[in-house]
């Protein structure tokens, strides 16, 4: 079509061309393209089951790779024309030597340079038992490599020497004859699909891995391949993805939340407790305890679970039922014999998936039927240290959890106890308070009279627990995996900044020029955007136009790039860029003690866990000097008073040593009732100005910026006379956190 160029005024009278804005409307017609990689059942019941399909064939034209035959079968009117489906390509292992020997030695250096309690725990306890000789040889050269600090030197070569392995030719194939935009794993430390995102590395395709689940960074082996950028599900994810995979800190990372929870909230696979009871032969009227278990690759758990179904079999709980739920992929290892002459109260459920290896699974709706509906309807959870916690939690289920290991003899006791109380993932969901461990099959079946007789109990830790690790609980996902493929093509930032510079723009003259008419008595209120993401908040969000109307705004901002700048322009009509201007190395060094010192006397699961992380990246004898001297400093504020007095340091030191009057000036020309930071955290950029507003005696305000902030992000400096929460619970973590 031919474009006839149009002239629009904007509030300040500017003249634009918008044909410009209409050739970029037309290339947004044009969908980007996808491979999606899927080897296993737990992630393809997100695409089937989740919001992602939906949004996937309406925004995306993609290409499904499964190693389920199963999934190969999907009806493809429920698909878009759009979409295909097609078998995963055939992928071989690498060779022995030299291949499989020198990943595990980059495996193990990995090991005994960071020491992760997760990996260090299956060291001792499993692996050391049974790996065979010449693969222990390896553990000397790892650990001589780990003390000279060769890791990262090791995996980047390591990268690009198993890149020149072709371990799936027909992946090239398919990805040369019709190249994608995109290429998402969806099991990046599984065999198959890194053999894809090699191919497609070496073809310049960009790749994205969705970490499958949140024990994957602390708990698998290396993901030596580097990706353009991962999806995880919430923001402590994100950051033990960062701390695992160093590399990760400079490429996008989406937070998308659990996407295999979404069905958790689809009215569409909930079910009576009647029906669902009918099917699974347990009585409508009667309670039932749900017993999850893990994988019997790890722990063996039939003699608890046989203590327990024993005394449900014989009254002593009361007229209770109890359905035992195996792993979805791991059925094996129970007897069903001797568990049915237990009597009717004993139920096991059926997954069909028998006889069925691992990657050729697939879960039908009726799977995930019974899933859902197993975790709506139970009494509560007994497990042992399994996701399924979470799946209750969500449910508000009471969960109890082995904190022993049940096999007879118990050969792998001190396992369990490294499990729930030192690896990195399971530590912070057992210091929640949202679950009972238990000690012994006795206390296993006294905590469950318990949650029996006041199913309410814990029901607080159990929600916020669940908020931790899912970070999003709104059954939207999916969508929000669909939303990062997009975003890191450009194409929803492009989407979305045209919609609203279209929309701004196509607003009548009149309607733009009463943005601009000033009331009188309104307050002066100076904005600051330090972050992208407060952008997103403040400005996408409508939020500044709702302020704008009750006063008269002006705005400090960073400037992300032209296009997001000149749209801030047009929209706000008293807009200064917002620069970087690094205080003084003394200030600096204070704040850094001020933090420490805070932490250490908060001492949260996430500020140990922070304070491990800043331990192990000071990898240089220089960073252990300085990291040391400002441990040893910060042991005496570690307190309300001597936080207090250092925090007052800070802020006179930040105002003799500052290096900039700009900040002071504004001020005192605008003189402003408040000062609102939109990000109290990763705002640097911001103190200056905050500094300034404190010393001319401006209020000072600030939004807390995630429900985790406050226990995860360390100090929140400066000091603010306000501050703007999500809820009770935060408002309530500010006053616990803040000295002041």
């Amino acid at each position: 079509m031919e474009l006839q160029p149009q002239v629009i005024f904007s509030k300040a009278g500017a003249s634009i061309d918008t044909t410009t804005i209409m050739e970029s409307t037309e290339t947004l017609n044009d969908p980007v393209k996808a491979v999606v990689l899927s080897s296993s059942l737990l992630t393809e019941r997100i695409f089937l089951y989740s919001s992602f399909l939906e949004a996937l064939k309406a925004r995306v034209k993609a290409d499904l790779w499964t190693t389920s035959a199963k999934n190969l079968h999907i009806d493809q009117q429920a698909l878009s024309s759009e979409m295909t489906v097609d078998s995963f390509p055939a992928v071989k292992p690498f060779k022995q030597f030299p291949y499989t020997y020198l990943r595990r030695l980059n495996e193990y250096v990995w090991d005994y340079r960071l020491k992760p309690p997760s990996r260090m725990g299956m060291i001792k306890e499993i692996r050391d038992r049974n790996t065979r000789f010449h693969i222990r040889t390896l553990y000397a050269p790892a650990r001589i490599l780990a003390a000279l600090r060769m890791e990262q030197v090791l995996e980047d070569w390591l990268e690009e020497f198993l890149l020149t392995y072709p371990r799936s030719p027909e992946s090239k194939l398919r990805l040369e004859s019709n190249p994608p935009d995109v290429v998402l794993s969806t099991g990046s430390f599984r065999f198959e699909e890194p053999a894809v995102a090699a191919e497609a590395r070496k073809l310049n395709i960009p790749t994205l891995a969705f970490i499958t689940s949140w024990d994957n960074p602390s708990t698998k082996n290396r993901m030596v391949y580097k990706y353009d950028g991962y999806l995880v599900w919430s923001e402590i994810i994100e950051a033990g993805h960062h701390h695992f995979f160093k590399e990760s800190r400079d490429v996008p990372v989406y937070i998308t939340g659990a996407p295999q929870f979404d069905v958790f909230f689809q009215q569409r696979f909930y079910e009576s407790r009647e029906d669902f009871c009918a099917r699974n032969q347990l009585s409508p009227d009667k309670p039932f305890i749900l017993y999850a278990l893990g994988s019997p690759n790890l722990f063996l758990e039939e003699a608890s679970i046989y203590y327990l179904a024993k005394r449900v079999a014989e009254g002593e709980l009361g007229d209770v039922q109890l359905l035992i739920r195996p792993h979805p992929l791991h059925d094996k290892g129970l007897d069903a014999g001797i568990f049915k002459q237990l009597g009717p109260r004993i139920i096991i459920q059926d997954n069909g998936q028998g006889g069925l290896s691992v990657p050729t699974r697939a879960q039908t709706e009726q799977n995930i039927h019974d899933w859902v509906n197993t975790f709506r309807h139970c009494a509560l959870l007994v497990n042992l240290s399994s996701t399924a916690a979470i799946d209750a939690a969500i449910f508000d289920k009471p969960i109890i959890n082995l904190d022993y290991d049940p096999e007879p003899g118990q050969s792998r006791q001190r396992l369990v106890k490294e499990i729930n109380h030192t690896w990195t993932h399971f530590k912070p969901v057992v210091d929640s308070g949202g679950m009972l461990l238990v000690n012994d099959d006795a206390e296993m079946v006294e905590a469950v009279k318990a949650y029996l007789l006041n199913p309410g109990l814990h029901r607080e830790e159990r929600r916020r627990m669940a908020e931790m690790v899912c970070g999003f609980l709104d059954g939207r996902c999916g969508e929000r995996m669909v939303d990062a493929i997009l975003e890191f093509r450009g194409e929803e930032e492009e989407e979305e900044e045209q919609a609203f510079v279209t929309n701004e723009l196509n607003q009548p003259d009149e309607k733009r020029m009463t943005v601009m008419t000033v009331q009188k008595k309104r307050p002066r209120i100076v904005a600051i955007l330090p972050r992208g993401e407060a952008i997103r908040n403040f400005v996408y969000s409508g939020a500044l136009d709702e302020l704008s109307k009750e006063a008269d705004l002006h705005l400090l901002s960073i400037v992300p790039n032209d296009e997001i700048w000149k749209y801030l322009t047009l929209k706000f009509e008293q807009i200064i860029p917002l620069n970087e201007n690094e205080d003084s190395w003394i200030v600096r060094f204070i704040r850094e003690v001020l933090d420490l010192a805070h932490g250490r006397w908060l001492w949260s699961s996430g500020a140990q866990v922070r304070w491990e992380w800043r331990d192990q990246e000071a990898d240089t004898w220089k960073g252990w000097l300085k990291r040391t001297t400002k441990k040893l400093l910060c042991y005496p504020f570690a307190g309300r008073a001597g936080l207090e007095l250092l925090s007052g340091i800070e802020i006179k030191a930040s105002q003799w040593l500052r290096n900039t009057d700009e900040f002071i000036n504004l001020f005192r020309e605008l003189k402003p009732d408040l000062v609102f930071n939109a990000s109290q955290v990763h705002s640097n950029v911001a103190f200056p100005a905050v500094h300034a507003a404190y010393e001319l005696g401006i209020p000072t305000s600030t939004f807390v910026f995630s429900w985790d902030n406050l226990t995860s992000q360390g100090r929140i400096f400066p000091e603010y006379d306000f501050y703007v929460v999500w809820d009770e619970n935060l408002r309530r973590g500010c006053w616990k956190s803040m000295a002041s």
